[in-house]
């Protein structure tokens, strides 16, 4: 995932253990209280934003977006980025700037993105969801060429 430096912002490309892949892109949500979910976090957690996620199938020419997603402990602390929600759960395992993020950022997000000084983390994520989910939206996206 690579994060805007205001935090605005993250993208983001999920790849599963069958070959499917994904597109993540997260927009701050203005206007939430966030000293209302100050409860949900451990001792040594801090709310850096709420987010309302976008999940892309590719295959599929789906997203699906997902409402509420926190993020914790921002980018300053690296490793210990995380986002949480019932619907999603990741942990960065590796955090990365300069020359080494900008080559994962053209790996696999989008070359418009490249030379932005941005920060990319990196680790497992659990996305869940059905389309029954509470809050779920999905938008039938335009089927497109290359």
């Amino acid at each position: 995932m690579c994060f805007s430096k205001d935090g605005d912002r993250f993208e983001g490309h999920l790849e599963t253990m069958d070959q499917c892949q994904y597109g993540l892109i997260g927009s701050r949500q203005a206007g939430v209280n966030v000293e209302s979910l100050s409860g949900l976090l451990g001792p040594q957690e801090r709310l850096s934003g709420v987010y309302e996620l976008t999940v892309i199938d590719h295959e599929e020419g789906l997203e699906y977006i997902l409402p509420r997603v926190v993020h914790l402990n921002g980018l300053s602390n690296g490793q210990n980025c995380a986002l949480e929600s019932e619907h999603v759960t990741f942990k960065a395992e590796s955090s990365y700037k300069g020359h080494r993020a900008d080559l994962l950022i053209q790996q696999f997000l989008s070359p418009r993105l490249l030379g932005m000084d941005l920060h990319v983390v990196s680790g497992p994520i659990d996305v869940r969801y059905t389309m029954q989910s509470p809050g779920l939206r999905f938008i039938e996206s335009k089927p497109w060429l290359m």
